[in-house]
């Protein structure tokens, strides 16, 4: 008798923890998809304008490759928008945009740009 009250109690921990498991990675799915629901498509695409209207007074290139890479595919797959500033300009220094004027311009207006309201 004592043994099949253990047996019952391991069998009732394990199914408890199972569930407890699958509860968490429901919780983990829904997270991953309301993050990647951050924006609307409208606002990707003004969000897009406001970066391309930053960079263009860039080689059209660069800033076209950048724009695109560091700015608008991250902010679709979930990245805040605030955030994309140093990876756009980081993207552009390494595609051989020069750190003067022109650049640092348009770092002030991403910054500008991307952190007022949508």
């Amino acid at each position: 008798m004592y043994y099949k009250s253990a047996s019952i109690d391991r069998s009732s921990r394990t199914l408890t923890m199972a569930s407890k498991i699958v509860i968490v990675l429901c919780f983990a799915l829904f997270v991953a998809a309301v993050a990647k629901s951050l924006y609307t498509d409208k606002q990707v695409a003004d969000l897009n304008g406001r970066i391309a209207k930053c960079l263009s007074h860039l080689p059209a290139g660069p800033s076209n490759a950048c724009r695109v890479s560091a700015g608008t595919t991250p902010i679709k797959q979930g990245a805040k928008r605030e955030s994309r500033v140093e990876p756009i300009v980081a993207c552009l220094t390494k595609a051989g945009i020069s750190q003067g004027g022109p650049l640092q311009g348009a770092k002030q207006c991403l910054t500008e740009q991307l952190w007022s309201p949508i």
